[in-house]
């Protein structure tokens, strides 16, 4: 079988490889609040390689949003929640922002009107 998280060889009746289950291993020991420099570190102490690492972040396991858009939208809530503004940020909303991002479309109808896209590295 494959590898739910890097496709790669997981083993016969295995649905995580080794270097996976590392990872998740990792994931889940993570305290109940910490930052994104914090969450590699905890990812790399595993000595699973960066590429690796790469792929697991990227994968979408249950068709819920992937690893890296989980987090990024837990921290986001985290840190709205702390400033007084309760948020319900998705990972399916994270994918969405990043998309209009990497597409040079503005994530809002405000940032139009504050980002010039222009002025960033790839974009015109």
């Amino acid at each position: 079988m494959r590898c739910v998280y890097c496709h790669e060889k997981a083993g016969f009746f295995k649905r995580t490889c080794p270097d996976c289950l590392k990872l998740v291993e990792a994931v889940n020991q993570l305290p109940s609040s910490f930052g994104f420099r914090q969450f590699l570190d905890f990812l790399l102490e595993t000595g699973v390689s960066t590429e690796k690492i790469d792929r697991f972040l990227e994968a979408d396991p249950d068709g819920e949003g992937t690893i890296h858009n989980r987090i990024l939208a837990r921290m986001t809530n985290e840190v709205m929640g702390a400033l007084g503004q309760p948020s319900h940020l998705k990972p399916e909303d994270v994918k969405k922002v990043r998309e209009q991002i990497v597409s040079g479309k503005p994530p809002s109808s405000t940032d139009a009107e504050v980002v010039d896209y222009s002025q960033l590295k790839g974009k015109s």
